[in-house]
């Protein structure tokens, strides 16, 4: 599962704030968090570099073998 709900709340974001930075909608952010959808690599990175994180905290067993 990964961690994005946890650190974007740390980052003191809401799905709002997170998901306009993205460029995607508040309800595909919150498939994403709910594991329910997982996103493409480019937007995976592009959450962690937001968040201030290397991909594989994000999401520690979907992308656990790439490479930022």
């Amino acid at each position: 599962m990964n961690r994005i709900k946890e650190l974007r709340i740390e980052k003191n974001l809401t799905q709002k704030e997170l998901s306009d930075l993205l460029g995607i909608g508040q309800s595909t952010l919150s498939e994403i968090e709910n594991g329910k959808y997982l996103p493409r690599i480019d937007l995976a990175k592009k959450i962690a570099k937001i968040l201030n994180h290397d991909l594989e905290k994000v999401f520690p067993e979907e992308y656990e073998h790439e490479k930022v």
